[in-house]
């Protein structure tokens, strides 16, 4: 495996359209978001196409790789989006009559678990209220790596944007939840 810096490097180079970087990247990355994804899912075919998604996924949208960020994290985080969206569809496609009834385990996650998340969401929900509009905007587009969010701002003024966004998260957070 690479080591971290060389594949920031690596990233790098492919943002600025770099077709070279793709080898060792692949190489690098391939492992830490595989692992990662069957840890998320719990391994199987689900988990390899979540994890060939994510690395599509990263080549596809390296363009708009922030140098400010570090290589591995960025392809995890697309990589957790790939898993999460893994997980609702395994929600969506169970039919809880039928597994009850051939005594199948129920894939969802415990009640525990459920309820964890719900908490989790609904603090941040009660977080990202006390942001202004246009912060929640930023972080909206940053989040989603969707290029179907209108931003009237690029480049250098969006990531000036999203850090003091971020800022302003972190310390509504802290306020209201603590370290």
């Amino acid at each position: 495996m690479e080591n971290f810096a060389q594949l920031d490097e690596q990233m790098a180079l492919l943002a600025e359209g770099d077709r070279s970087a793709i080898e060792v990247l692949f190489r690098g990355l391939w492992p830490l978001v595989h692992h990662y994804c069957e840890q998320m899912l719990g391994g199987g075919p689900e988990a390899d196409d979540a994890a060939q998604a994510a690395m599509e996924k990263v080549f596809t949208e390296a363009a708009r790789y922030d140098r400010a960020l570090h290589a591995v994290p960025w392809a995890l985080a697309i990589a957790l989006w790939e898993c999460r969206t893994v997980h609702r569809r395994r929600q969506r496609a169970r039919t809880a009559p039928l597994e009850m009834a051939a005594g199948a385990r129920s894939a969802g996650p415990s009640p525990e678990d459920a309820t964890i998340e719900r908490d989790l969401l609904d603090r941040a929900h009660a977080v990202l209220d006390q942001l202004s509009p246009s912060d929640r905007a930023v972080l909206q587009a940053t989040f989603a790596q969707d290029t179907t969010i209108p931003t009237a701002i690029s480049g250098s003024a969006f990531r000036k944007r999203r850090e003091r966004a971020l800022g302003r998260l972190r310390q509504a957070w802290e306020k209201l939840h603590g370290r």
